[in-house]
C-alpha cells in the first residue's frame, strides 16, 4: 500500500502530469499537476521538472522533483463506441507517455 498526498488546490484539475517526490518507496508528495495542453514533448517534461518553481522543497525533501504519474478525467457514463471516438486519448495512454514511464520504478495514474 502506498501513501499519496496531493495538494487540495489541486483536486478540481483535469488531466495533467503530477510532479513531486517519492519518499522510502511507498511516500508520494504532489506538489504540482502540469496541465495537459502544456505538454508539447518529453524533453519539454524533462525541463519544466527542472524548473525552478519545482525546487521549492528540493532541500526539505532532499532531491530532485520527478514525474509521478497522470491524472485523467474518465467519463464512466460515456457510451462506449461513438462518444469514445470524440474524446481525445487519454493521456496514460499515450505513445510519449508510454515511452516516458518504460523505465521508471512507479508511475501513478489516477482516474477521476
Amino acid at each position: 500500500m502506498a501513501n499519496i498526498y496531493f495538494p487540495e488546490s489541486k483536486i478540481d484539475c483535469k488531466d495533467g502530469l503530477l510532479v513531486g517526490f517519492n519518499f522510502e518507496g511507498f511516500l508520494f508528495v504532489v506538489t504540482s499537476v502540469i496541465p495537459r495542453d502544456e505538454i508539447k514533448s518529453l524533453d519539454q517534461l524533462q525541463s519544466i521538472v527542472s524548473e525552478e518553481k519545482f525546487h521549492t522543497f528540493k532541500w526539505y525533501c532532499a532531491g530532485d522533483p520527478l514525474i509521478l504519474g497522470v491524472i485523467e478525467s474518465v467519463d464512466r457514463n460515456a457510451p462506449a463506441s461513438t462518444e469514445k471516438a470524440k474524446q481525445p486519448l487519454p493521456l496514460s495512454e499515450s505513445t510519449e507517455i508510454l515511452e516516458f514511464k518504460k523505465d521508471k520504478n512507479i508511475w501513478i495514474t489516477i482516474e477521476k
